[in-house]
């Protein structure tokens, strides 16, 4: 569905429209300036931070401030220190750092604050390798980056899809609810069934966690 939003996929049926204009009569490339995405599988490159940082925006390659303030908005202050921009990264160098799966995720993330004037932004399950208090504070900052743009997120988790002013359930592929977090709370459907169940489970945990103080 993303794909063929961003115009990779060509749909059967009506053209995908931007702004009023089918996708498939604008200039790809005015469109792709536009447009900040960040999906779930993204590359790891093997270069450094600075390379990592700006695939797909060259306009950044040389201004480490810039780069600096952006891995510090995506939760990598530590990573803005010292070498920062120039840190190598990966298994190709001998004296590269390679990053956990969260820091990898988090590299990925600072890309969207590279470019806070894209009118569109797309976001598959751009927090799934994050800890809860490191996806708090990523989310926190692109809503407080983007609150003036429309942002698209593909998630499983609830509790980061309660705060979008719409949300479309799907299942098995078809549109099956639409509403917000309190419409479909009321609603008692598949979302309310999907919160009620992670809410439960965020309990347990809680609860397991204070019995092993």
């Amino acid at each position: 569905m993303l794909k063929i939003v961003l115009g990779l996929y060509v749909p059967d049926g009506d053209p995908v429209r931007y702004d009023g204009v089918p996708i498939g009569e604008m200039d790809r490339n005015r469109m792709f300036e536009r447009v900040q995405v960040l999906f779930q599988d993204f590359v790891r490159y093997q270069g450094t931070v600075r390379e990592n940082m700006a695939a797909g925006h060259a306009d950044a390659l040389q201004d480490d401030a810039r780069l600096r303030s952006a891995l510090t908005a995506a939760g990598l202050g530590d990573l803005a220190q010292g070498r920062g921009p120039d840190t190598p990264l990966g298994q190709m160098d001998a004296s590269a750092i390679y990053l956990s799966g969260g820091q990898w995720q988090k590299l990925a993330l600072s890309r969207l604050f590279l470019h806070p004037d894209a009118d569109l932004v797309v976001l598959d399950e751009p927090t799934s390798a994050l800890d809860p208090l490191s996806e708090s504070a990523a989310m926190d900052g692109i809503w407080r980056l983007f609150a003036d743009k429309t942002v698209l997120l593909v998630t499983h988790r609830v509790a980061l899809a309660r705060r979008a002013d719409r949300i479309w359930v799907m299942d098995a592929g078809r549109l099956v609810e639409e509403g917000n977090h309190e419409a479909l709370l009321a609603l008692g459907g598949r979302y309310a069934r999907v919160w009620s169940e992670q809410e439960a489970l965020h309990d347990r945990l809680t609860t397991l966690r204070s019995g092993s103080r």
